[in-house]
């Protein structure tokens, strides 16, 4: 690797963990050199490419992401998006009555409902997907 700084390029050289030797012959993308205040550490983010092996077959999917329906699929296949709308619609309401409270717990709960909150959509989209990859 050869860093640019404002005394000249400097060459340093990093290890691959194991886990990671498959991507070496893969064409890099791009980097990124981080530094961690906390740790007093560098860390060197690198982005691969490889191009997907072609596909086996004449199947082709088409989906169209809406907000009544997560999900509809050209197969005809609908994911409702009821219940994601519900659970927006009562953390909404709760988090109306906390920002109103303003006290200091109140603004702890609020963190930490958002972050429930973005949970159960996060595992809902993903439970989707997943459901659309492997249908047959």
């Amino acid at each position: 690797m050869s860093i640019a700084t404002i005394n000249g390029r400097i060459k340093a050289t990093f290890n691959i963990p194991e886990c990671y030797q498959e991507y070496v012959n893969w064409e890099v993308r791009s980097s990124t050199l981080k530094y961690d205040v906390k740790k007093n550490t560098f860390f060197l983010h690198v982005i691969f490419r490889k191009d997907s092996p072609e596909h086996s077959g004449n199947r082709i999917l088409g989906i169209d992401r809406g907000i009544v329906n997560i999900a509809v699929c050209s197969n005809n296949v609908f994911f409702n998006g009821k219940s994601i709308k519900n659970v927006r619609g009562k953390y909404a309401y709760l988090r109306k009555q906390l920002q109103s409270k303003g006290t200091k717990s109140a603004k702890c709960l609020l963190k930490k409902m958002s972050r429930k909150e973005r949970r159960f959509v996060t595992d809902t989209n993903h439970c989707i997907s997943k459901t659309i990859v492997n249908m047959p």
